[in-house]
């Protein structure tokens, strides 16, 4: 892979989660086109098969065109999967199942995951968050491991979550669940 397609020139506030199969952070999208199929590129050819897509129909300029052109020069499949959540909000348990149900579907099925919001900060961050509590670690555990998971992001010094409900849901998370 090329300096250019790097993912961290692309897409510079993202992350691993799961080093080399599950990524998080913003908006792969861009109002230029050919940014858009820039970072597309990138996180494709990282392996990500399928994007989670926290923001609701309308908030950003759509990708999923430009996803499935990518992907057919490729020879790959890609899906995109919206769980709209409230910008500063939180979903309903219910809901935060399914989403975390999805990655790990996904990563069964050995296909790459990438979640993002509009900032990959909030919204982004509490499903991190509770993904890693379902996982085998604390809710506070899971706060502090998603600071240093982002520690070489463009903007590492912001919160995530950002607010008190969002890492209220992910202390109240259980292993599991």
């Amino acid at each position: 892979m090329t300096d250019a397609a790097h993912p961290s020139n692309w897409l510079p506030d993202s992350y691993w989660v799961v080093p080399g199969r599950f990524r998080a952070g913003e908006y792969p999208g861009s109002h230029n086109p050919e940014h858009t199929r820039q970072r597309l590129r990138a996180l494709l050819d990282l392996g990500i098969r399928v994007f989670i897509d926290l923001t609701w129909d309308g908030e950003l300029e759509p990708y999923q065109e430009l996803l499935r052109q990518e992907a057919t020069e490729r020879g790959v499949e890609a899906e995109h999967i919206r769980f709209p959540i409230a910008e500063l909000g939180v979903p309903g348990r219910a809901t935060m199942r399914a989403i975390l149900d999805s990655i790990d579907d996904s990563l069964a099925a050995n296909k790459g995951v990438y979640v993002h919001c509009w900032f990959g900060l909030g919204r982004t961050g509490t499903v991190v968050g509770c993904y890693l509590v379902r996982h085998g670690i604390t809710g506070p555990e899971a706060l502090e491991r998603l600071q240093y998971l982002r520690r070489e992001t463009i903007k590492w010094w912001r919160s995530s979550p950002e607010t008190d409900e969002q890492c209220a849901m992910i202390t109240s998370w259980r292993v599991g669940e």
